[in-house]
């Protein structure tokens, strides 16, 4: 295995004599076969090696013993470990987002700052080829495109991923030659997650009937991967995308597969996460429509056909007389007044709170979209815990809310009905329930 690795990290210039590297360790048999493997070879590439453990707080007991064998295995070595521990169910809680979500998050926090420490250092994590054809299987049914078909990248920025042309097998039998132990994370083996989904049911069911299935798969990413770098070579060529602006006529004359290409740049440049089909639609629908034509992306980021030049402009806060419309399936911000909205689509939320600013609907029992806007007359609303319906000027004026600030509470509506007044009152129509599959997860932050 070490000489695959060694290849690895050669032939995609991972590492050069002279580098940091921070091993991301968990304490299971990738991540444990990741820092051994770079522990063994420093000596030959002329590194340092360093670990980092986040402790999520998730499995109580369990995790700290994960922390302590980390410990103890670093500290035999002479490994400087960088340590922290995250309540990680309270974090998603707060910030609105899967467990899975927010450790993800708070584990690369930990291993940006530990290199920023270290004065710029590569890391390195347990990434292996397994994992690379999850990936794709993953990013395939979310419709991620050619880009997402390539899988997990050998490295990106300052991140390496020298075991992507190991198996996981081969990673638990380099440990167990070596007498090495690792840890087993019990939630590795729940279907709770989508990937661990694919890993334990889907694959498994693709490799009953083709054994060598992994290997067909990463092979496939890999020729993805050399296609799309040459097509991305030549949208960016076309000069479509002069860095913050899409020149619409430029762009149109270009073939489909390389307008894909276009729109991602942009929306990496501009600064928008979890890249999917929807978003990319969102930014081609600018383009082609008229000037004046604006699209918020979510992540606080909103475009507009400025004359054939489609940019990111500022969020200004919406004015009354305007209204956003939200297709069901879409997430987005919004600006308000004394807040912002968040508004997303999730198939993962048995774990997320409905609370006085946050409400869960059933995107199946919605038809046509929603909106956010201001009060006007015939607005309504059916209260839940309540029978019947009331018209928002009652609910207003029974909670005594000043006449002049009643302008300034936006809300979020379906037609004339009041859906959701934020921190006030929530329908008690469309409400996600135990049989919902899609929830439109509303919240609304309040800001100084």
């Amino acid at each position: 295995m070490l000489t695959r690795v060694l290849e690895t990290i050669k032939e995609n210039s991972m590492l050069k004599a002279g580098d940091n590297v921070i091993c991301a360790v968990s304490g299971g048999a990738d991540s444990m076969a990741l820092l051994c493997a770079l522990y063994e070879i420093k000596d030959e590439l002329g590194i340092k090696v360093y670990a980092a453990h986040l402790n999520h707080s998730i499995r109580g007991d369990e995790a700290e013993g994960d922390y302590l064998f980390v410990k103890n295995f670093c500290q035999e070595r002479g490994i400087e470990l960088f340590y922290r521990k995250v309540d990680i169910p309270y974090l998603a809680i707060k910030m609105h987002k899967s467990e899975e979500e927010a450790g993800r998050e708070e584990r690369y926090r930990l291993f940006y700052e530990s290199a920023e420490k270290l004065g710029g250092a590569k890391i390195a994590t347990g990434h292996h080829k397994n994992d690379r054809a999850e990936t794709v299987l993953f990013n395939l049914f979310r419709g991620s495109g050619a880009r997402g078909m390539r899988g997990i990248p050998y490295k990106r920025d300052n991140i390496i991923r020298p075991l992507l042309d190991i198996s996981r097998r081969d990673t638990e039998k380099f440990l167990e030659q070596r007498g090495i132990l690792w840890r087993e994370d019990a939630t590795n083996k729940e279907c709770i997650y989508s990937r661990n989904r694919i890993r334990l049911v889907i694959l498994k069911e693709i490799e009953k009937l083709f054994p060598d299935a992994v290997e067909k798969i990463v092979s496939a990413a890999e020729a993805v991967r050399l296609d799309d770098e040459y097509l991305t070579h030549l949208a960016r060529e076309s000069g479509a995308f002069d860095p913050g602006v899409i020149d619409k006529e430029k762009f149109i004359s270009l073939h489909p597969s390389l307008q894909g290409r276009i729109i991602i740049d942009a929306l990496k440049y501009w600064g928008v996460s979890d890249i999917n089909a929807e978003k990319m639609r969102a930014v081609s629908e600018c383009v082609l429509g008229a000037t004046g034509k604006r699209r918020d992306l979510g992540d606080g980021v909103r475009i507009e056909n400025s004359y054939g030049k489609i940019k990111k402009v500022s969020p200004d806060i919406f004015k009354k007389s305007e209204e956003y419309i939200v297709p069901v399936g879409e997430s987005l911000e919004i600006k308000a007044f004394d807040g912002v909205w968040s508004i997303k689509t999730v198939d993962k939320w048995e774990k997320m709170r409905d609370n006085k600013m946050m409400i869960l609907l059933d995107a199946d029992k919605i038809e046509g979209d929603v909106s956010v806007r201001y009060r006007k007359d015939g607005d309504f609303i059916s209260p839940e815990g309540m029978i019947g319906t009331k018209k928002l000027k009652k609910v207003f004026i029974d909670l005594k809310i000043p006449k002049e600030k009643r302008d300034k509470i936006s809300l979020l509506t379906k037609g004339d009905e009041i859906l959701f007044i934020p921190g006030i009152r929530k329908t008690k129509n469309y409400r996600a329930d135990e049989n919902t599959k899609n929830v439109l997860a509303i919240s609304y932050k309040r800001v100084d």
